[in-house]
């Protein structure tokens, strides 16, 4: 009888449960400014640029660039 560990496919669960990591854990964390609880599970690529525009600084740059955009600068 063969091993029923060898017919698992380990890679598709482990990425599954990443993604479960992330979604409860270390986006929030990220959010808030909080390290990452969980380094073994990385942040998602565009995450670094949410919490930047998530920023004070950020804002004010999406404000800045919306008025260039529009024109409607004070």
């Amino acid at each position: 009888m063969p091993d029923p560990r060898g017919l698992v496919d380990w890679d598709y669960y482990r990425e599954r449960l990443s993604g479960a990591i992330q979604k409860i854990i270390t986006i929030p964390a990220a959010l808030q400014r909080i390290p990452n609880p969980v380094p073994r599970v990385a942040h998602p690529d565009w995450l670094h640029k949410r919490v930047r525009m998530a920023s004070p600084l950020g804002t004010h740059r999406l404000w800045c660039s919306e008025q260039r955009l529009h024109g409607t600068r004070t």
